[in-house]
């Protein structure tokens, strides 16, 4: 759908909603009215809503259960190459780990889909070696990190996350790079022109059409659509909606 179209599918689905009055009550149609800005936030919030969904797995199957899902992920894929002059100085503080790097996360991310890292290639033996990256809370490192086979190993580096908006990788040996893949925040939806009127939607005040594949538009519609219903509902006057 482009946006005129998802606009008129909004306002359609929209006011399809019939407000209960009570059992055995006819119910009484509403009619409920957004500006283009105000469908914008829905569309916008409905659409992270959905991606979430998708990749956690909480509108069916999750994103590594089924390649369906990773379809309509794929062009929310992003990689980001990090080289070991990028790390954060910072303190590094956690038992049986040599070598620590700190890196700041890239505004648009939402979830880190695959990691791993590369030895620096003057390391004898294992130079230029790519090693696996695996996330661990603060908890499960407190319990493995004096075992040899399940903390930071020769084969497996560990991800930490210790500070706001960055990520720390713990290793054995210095690395040269670090990369990951991720699941990046889409593009807001914006159906009308926001510039010069002080508003916008995620940093964003141009036109901007739905960028998900167009088999999820649907799910996003409604979702949309319910989020707006259930916003007016809750300003409604008691008496419009339930019964005295």
């Amino acid at each position: 759908m482009n946006n005129a179209e998802l606009s008129n599918a909004f306002d359609t689905m929209l006011n399809s909603y019939w407000l209960k009055q009570g059992m055995g009550v006819q119910n009484t149609p509403y009619d409920i009215r957004l500006d283009e800005y105000e469908k914008s936030i829905f569309l916008t919030k409905a659409q992270n809503a959905v991606i979430t969904g998708l990749y956690t797995g909480s509108m069916g199957a999750s994103y590594e259960a089924v390649e369906q899902v990773r379809r309509y992920l794929e062009k929310f894929i992003n990689t980001r190459n990090y080289t070991s002059d990028e790390s954060i100085p910072h303190e590094q503080y956690l038992e049986n780990t040599k070598y620590s790097y700190r890196f700041a996360l890239e505004n648009d991310l939402m979830y880190i889909v695959l990691e791993n890292a590369i030895y620096d290639s003057e390391i004898p033996c294992v130079g230029g070696n790519i090693v696996n990256v695996q996330p661990m809370t603060h908890d499960n490192f407190n319990k493995v990190r004096r075992n040899p086979f399940r903390g930071v190993t020769k084969y497996k580096a560990v991800r930490m996350d210790t500070a706001p908006d960055c990520v720390d990788i713990f290793t054995l040996y210095p690395i040269s790079s670090y990369m990951m893949k991720y699941i990046r925040k889409p593009l807001p939806i914006i159906l009308v022109d926001l510039q010069g009127t002080g508003l916008s939607i995620d940093g964003r005040d141009e036109v901007t059409e739905i960028e998900s594949p167009s088999v999820i538009h649907e799910l996003i519609l409604d979702k949309a659509v319910s989020f707006a219903a259930a916003s007016r509902m809750q300003n409604l006057p008691k008496d419009d909606h339930t019964n005295k």
